[in-house]
């Protein structure tokens, strides 16, 4: 969340070994996600995924047609992804 988007494409790679990555986007933002977990729980905007090799991929339009678009890359190898507007 603490990530300051201009006009264009920002991509982000976040990724923990084990344990709870929880990410925060802002409203309005144009989204392009790739979540994965090896063992655990994938939840996307609210829809969940659990068991292993949990793969989700999500596109989201923006607010406007010239909203920010964040490429999200989010892995973990046993625990959970969260990603959530906010």
């Amino acid at each position: 969340s603490a990530v300051e988007f201009e006009s264009g494409t920002t991509s982000i790679d976040a990724s923990v070994g084990v344990g709870e990555l929880v990410i925060t986007v802002p409203e309005g933002v144009a989204l392009e996600i790739d979540a994965h977990a090896g063992a655990g729980e994938v939840d996307i905007l609210g829809e969940t995924d659990d068991g292993f090799d949990v793969d989700r991929t999500l596109t989201v339009a923006g607010a406007t047609s010239d909203a920010p678009l964040l490429q999200l890359e989010a892995d973990v190898g046993f625990g959970a992804v969260e990603v959530r507007r906010g």
